[in-house]
């Protein structure tokens, strides 16, 4: 199984994806703003809940990806 994250300006996005591809769960939840803990704490709820809803545990994770808006410098690597 695989965890797809999409963190974004309105809110947070994970699904459980499964080797071919399909949606097994997923769960959203509003962004924070301007509050790195409760922003933390959104992040984890929205991954925990997508992986109940599929019921699986972390040892079932082969990967996990994160989609998250920002300015890109190739030039320097950041």
């Amino acid at each position: 199984m695989y965890i797809g994250i999409d963190i974004g300006g309105m809110s947070i996005k994970a699904g459980v994806v499964n080797q071919k591809g399909e949606v097994i769960a997923k769960y959203a939840v509003p962004t924070p703003k301007n509050d790195n803990e409760a922003f933390l704490e959104a992040l984890y709820e929205s991954v925990t809940k997508a992986m109940t809803e599929a019921k699986i545990t972390a040892s079932d994770i082969e990967a996990i990806g994160i989609g998250n808006p920002g300015i890109v410098d190739r030039e320097k690597g950041i």
